[in-house]
């Protein structure tokens, strides 16, 4: 999916960096330029964190809930200083 967000826009360029990358970097971010948007999704396993007491314990023990992560980052196109 970011691979078509990003083809997508106007720049050829294939590099793009975040905010804190480009800080990182003692870069800066052009005032009047616009970000283009990514997400990052997974789907994590967590240890069911219930305490429950009898037959069903056991089984619960062994069952784990999935916790959806969705998180989006803005890019900006990285342009080389000659």
């Amino acid at each position: 999916m970011n691979l078509f967000l990003l083809s997508a826009t106007k720049y050829v360029s294939p590099f793009w960096l975040t905010m804190k990358q480009a800080n990182e970097l003692d870069g800066s971010v052009r005032k009047a330029s616009t970000a283009q948007i990514v997400v990052f999704w997974k789907v994590d396993q967590i240890a069911n964190a219930g305490t429950e007491t009898g037959p069903e314990s056991d089984e619960a023990d062994e069952k784990s809930r999935r916790r959806f992560v969705l998180r989006y980052y803005r890019l900006w196109v990285r342009r080389e200083v000659a």
